[in-house]
């Protein structure tokens, strides 16, 4: 596998001295639930929200990462979002962050479909089966290198999210701090 998140953890576990260990790439809602469930159980990387806080120990190695809503060069003006008259469609991962935070933003003039994957969601948005898509800032600039970037256009930035090490409760406190501390070393060098 490949990408930031396990670049990053890759070096953490050289910082560590231990073997790397097994990563399973699951469907978010699945993922969430295994993390939730399994004493053992780690999800990397996940938004760090308030209504998650008490739900996991964290490790946090990421800056905040803006969220933002994308939609087609055609779509309804950014200025005209959650008024009335203009319910409007917008992809979300299940599980995700994005979900909590347009439900707060827009309350019920957003109609939210929930997919399994962002890139789901941007092959609706881009089929125009989908008004708008959530997404992480970082998401958009690698997924316009896949798709016709000319098309994407960024409506507005919903506020920023924190990426995460998200720990089982029953995960021992040493090995949390001690991702938190491989971290925090990686970060500074």
């Amino acid at each position: 596998m490949q990408g930031r998140s396990m670049d990053l953890l890759r070096r953490a576990w050289k910082r560590l001295g231990v073997p790397e260990g097994r990563v399973n790439i699951l469907p978010w809602a699945r993922a969430m639930d295994s993390a939730m469930t399994d004493p053992r159980g780690v999800l990397f990387s996940t938004a760090r929200l308030p209504s998650r806080e008490d739900m996991f120990k964290w490790a946090c190695p990421f800056p905040s990462e803006p969220l933002v809503m994308v939609g087609r060069r055609d779509s309804i003006p950014a200025s005209e979002l959650c008024l009335d008259g203009y319910p409007v469609r917008v992809g979300v991962v299940r599980g995700g962050a994005a979900y909590e935070i347009v439900k707060n933003q827009c309350g019920d003039k957003l109609i939210p479909e929930v997919a399994n994957s962002a890139e789901h969601n941007m092959r609706k948005l881009l089929e125009k089966r989908l008004d708008y898509i959530v997404v992480t800032e970082r998401y958009l600039m690698s997924a316009k290198g896949r798709h016709a970037a000319d098309e994407l256009v960024t409506i507005r930035q919903l506020g920023e999210i924190s990426m995460c090490m998200a720990f089982n409760k029953a995960v021992p406190d040493q090995v949390v701090e001690s991702f938190r501390r491989a971290f925090d070393d990686i970060s500074r060098n």
